[in-house]
């Protein structure tokens, strides 16, 4: 397994929780991000689109 950092490891994590359904805002007073803004500025595989 690749080494991971702790910021990779962060992103992963709430890549998961926003999957998995959990609220951007909940997502981001986890991570205590100042504003949801910071929280959603980041790419995630739900904002990706899906193939057929």
């Amino acid at each position: 397994m690749p080494h991971a950092g702790l910021h990779t490891l962060r992103h992963s994590a709430a890549s998961v929780m926003l999957t998995r359904g959990v609220p951007l805002e909940v997502v981001c007073e986890i991570l205590g991000h100042s504003s949801i803004a910071i929280t959603g500025r980041s790419p995630s595989p739900v904002d990706r689109p899906r193939g057929p």
